[in-house]
């Protein structure tokens, strides 16, 4: 929350742009009743989330509409909204990565594959996922999940990461899956491409709910890969049960999990059918698009400060 203070020691007529890629789940710090937040945000003092950034901000960027309705409703602004491009590139490999991964897993050519991607963390939902694979492997013998994430990162130290990695591979084990289960660590770009190709599904089994600010879940829609995720509330607009993915429509529910995996592997026309729909949904997103809208913002703002 440091960053809050920014706008204290920077120079006053200095224009500050400020990006806010999570949004509106902060509820205030307890030190101060909620009625005097909401009086401190009324009179543009401070931001329960971000301190002095909104308040000072010639310019908000937000990522998605639902961030963009926060803003308005506290602060009666209107951000640039300005959504995400997929975190990983589509790559052209060599030969049939479907055969090569499965290879490189230990698996037979034809073993269903399932892939989680992104930083494991305990909002992720991976518990729940591990929770409904005993089911799914006696529906898709030889069902397989590869967990293609780093552990640590600035919301896991290293060694919270290390003992949520033990949790997991000890869950692993005492659901009889220990076998099923791949945690890859950190994998460069190259290989998440493969391993999204050759997957018959991604799962992003989030806690609260997936929505397309996750640039592992346009990654995976990007590669053409049949998504399944949590619902959100509200839900996302791009991401449509049966038409863009597929909705699991309770979080932290293995028995939701293990139905919308189930639907997904089960019906290759709904895979092919939220494939095709769900690249014409990230196909507007492109980063050279994104930063010629960063590139207008800040050209508008400094036109305005000289």
């Amino acid at each position: 929350r440091l960053s809050g203070l920014l706008p204290l020691v920077v120079p006053r007529g200095v224009p500050l742009v400020t990006t806010l890629h999570e949004y509106g789940s902060w509820d205030p710090p307890a030190v101060l009743p909620r009625a005097l937040w909401r009086l401190a945000e009324a009179r543009g003092w401070w931001c329960r989330e971000t301190g002095r950034l909104v308040p000072r901000s010639r310019a908000l960027l937000t990522t998605n509409a639902g961030h963009a309705s926060v803003v308005a409703r506290r602060w009666g602004l209107a951000p640039h909204v300005v959504p995400l491009a997929a975190n990983v590139a589509v790559g052209r490999p060599e030969g049939d990565p479907r055969v090569r991964v499965r290879a490189g897993l230990g698996l037979r050519a034809d073993a269903p594959l399932i892939v989680f991607f992104g930083f494991v963390h305990p909002v992720k939902g991976l518990r729940y996922l591990i929770d409904a694979l005993p089911p799914l492997r006696a529906a898709h013998p030889g069902l397989h999940l590869c967990v293609a994430g780093g552990f640590v990162s600035c919301a896991l130290p290293e060694p919270e990461a290390r003992a949520f990695h033990d949790e997991l591979v000890e869950l692993t084990q005492r659901r009889g899956v220990g076998d099923a289960v791949t945690f890859t660590g950190y994998q460069p770009e190259e290989r998440v491409s493969d391993l999204l190709r050759a997957a018959d599904a991604a799962i992003f089994p989030f806690t609260g709910g997936a929505t397309t600010k996750s640039g592992a879940v346009l990654a995976a829609m990007s590669h053409g890969t049949p998504t399944v995720v949590t619902g959100a509330d509200p839900p996302d607009p791009d991401l449509v049960d049966g038409e863009t993915t597929v909705v699991a429509p309770s979080t932290r529910s293995a028995g939701a999990l293990r139905e919308a995996v189930h639907r997904v592997l089960a019906d290759p026309d709904l895979r092919r059918r939220v494939a095709d729909r769900a690249r014409q949904v990230v196909g507007r997103r492109d980063w050279p698009v994104i930063a010629a809208e960063h590139h207008s913002v800040y050209r508008a703002v400094l036109r305005e400060w000289s």
